[in-house]
């Protein structure tokens, strides 16, 4: 009996070390899906396909629900930085406006991350793991 879509390799060789078995975990997740599957009865391409929309469908969702939770905070501050500005001025319309539309929230809560993690380098602290660490004291 077979446990695993991958038959060539045994659990020593998929599972050698951590690095080893964290390499490719969304296919390993699909595969072994589709294994469970097959044993089951239930074709292993129809098993395949089954686990590959699981795995789309819980990225999308976990990211739909960063960008709304992203827009939320966008709104709020927003909505705080509009309240305390002097009425009619410049900021109290920009950041009304900003509080109000969902979808330029939404842009800026899209652009931000995308601008971060396309900037080359790496300036964010402990991101580098070639830079030896900070002096202690």
């Amino acid at each position: 009996m077979v446990f695993s879509a991958n038959q060539d390799l045994t659990w020593n060789q998929l599972y050698v070390d951590w690095e080893t078995a964290s390499g490719g975990a969304g296919g390993r997740f699909v595969q072994g899906v589709a294994g469970f599957a097959g044993n089951l009865g239930v074709p292993e391409s129809v098993g395949l396909v089954f686990a590959s929309v699981v795995v789309v469908s819980f990225a999308a969702t976990t990211l739909d629900t960063a960008v709304r939770l992203q827009r939320y905070t966008i709104q709020e501050i927003s909505t705080i930085v509009a309240d305390r500005a002097r009425e009619g001025g410049g900021v109290h319309r920009v950041f009304t406006f900003l509080a109000r539309n969902i979808t330029v929230a939404t842009l800026i809560a899209v652009a931000l991350p995308l601008a971060l993690a396309l900037v080359p380098g790496d300036f964010a602290l402990g991101t580098c793991g070639s830079c030896s660490a900070p002096p202690t004291s």
